[in-house]
């Protein structure tokens, strides 16, 4: 009887195995003379980013609408986006990641998704025989090429030292700033809010869980985030459609902030509620990510120490550590 049933479960088991293993994994122990700070930061090398957890989580996502006119006397629809970002110096001491290299994938990869979605959801409002093709103009995948002089970029960096946008915010310690970056969605405003709208913001806004990055004061959880023009905007908003010169994006360091050069369509075109297709393309943009690995943790193993263990299986990213932080020849994994 036990023969008998086994048999069938066998069958099963040979007719439902794969090549490819659902959750590969990889275990090499870290040196004793690693310290904690050091297998921190290794761990972070393997953590895929997505561009939207790089995003601030008060006003993160700014959108402006309006009806212009191009060089050519015709009318059009145009959409000014602009990203603020998390404070530079924890970007970097959490990830070693620069704007100049945010600015390069949003021009190579996040501008083609955002397009590719807003040409979904125009498509989506033509009814009938209508025929009309309706697209947009401006989403071309591009190089961001940085070459600033070497006094600007000074100038920059004091700028960035005397802003205190974000003088409230405390430097987290080695394990806070590990935490991956949370996000609040923010509603845009294109005129005023209804009160139903502003409740289901302020909902939205408290269901997010707070991290490193989101240290408001109590006195401000009742607070709508909603994303307006402040009179002490100004200054950025009347650059903001200009010195893009070559490139689609153009980065402000004092503000942490990254704009885009407008995207536009047929005055005709329904307005589109822009924030939601920008969380939407910036979730699906990956800013940095090795190749068959998501994420990597720092465990101790009976026998084996404090191990890094990787979700996925890459051999070549392992053997490009070097041996004074991990032990190649106790390295395993359940994939070969």
């Amino acid at each position: 009887a036990n023969v008998t049933l086994g048999i069938p479960r066998l069958r099963e088991i040979i007719m439902t195995a794969s090549r490819d293993l659902k959750t590969p994994t990889m275990s090499v122990p870290l040196q004793p003379s690693v310290s904690d700070r050091e297998a921190t930061k290794l761990m972070r090398q393997f953590l895929k980013i997505n561009l939207l957890e790089l995003i601030a989580s008060r006003r993160g996502i700014t959108v402006k609408e309006s009806l212009q006119q191009n060089e050519t006397g015709s009318w059009e629809r145009a959409y000014y986006v602009s990203l603020r970002f998390h404070p530079a110096e924890r970007m970097k001491e959490a990830f070693n990641l620069h704007l100049e290299e945010i600015a390069n994938v949003i021009a190579k990869s996040f501008i083609p998704a955002l397009a590719r979605i807003m040409n979904i959801e125009l498509k989506k409002s033509i009814t009938g025989d209508d025929t009309t093709v309706i697209k947009v103009d401006g989403g071309e995948a591009s190089d961001f090429l940085f070459d600033l002089p070497a006094n600007k970029v000074s100038k920059a960096k004091k700028r960035a030292k005397e802003d205190d946008e974000y003088e409230d915010e405390k430097a987290g310690d080695e394990d806070g700033v590990s935490a991956r970056f949370g996000h609040k969605k923010e509603m845009a405003s294109y005129g005023d809010m209804d009160d139903e709208e502003k409740a289901i913001a302020k909902k939205s806004n408290k269901d997010e869980n707070m991290n490193l990055f989101d240290n408001e004061s109590d006195d401000e959880e009742g607070e709508d985030n909603v994303a307006t023009i402040t009179d002490d905007e100004e200054e950025e908003d009347e650059d903001e459609d200009g010195n893009f010169g070559s490139n689609s994006v153009k980065i402000d360091k004092r503000k942490n902030m990254i704009h885009l050069r407008p995207l536009t369509v047929d005055p005709a075109a329904r307005p589109l509620l822009m924030v939601g297709l920008v969380e939407r393309a910036a979730s699906s943009t990956i800013v940095r990510c090795l190749k068959k690995i998501d994420e990597a943790f720092v465990n101790e193993e009976d026998g084996r120490g404090r191990c890094l263990q990787t979700a996925g299986c890459s051999f070549e990213q392992i053997w490009k550590l070097s041996t004074s932080l991990v032990d190649h020849d106790r390295l395993a994994s359940n994939d070969i």
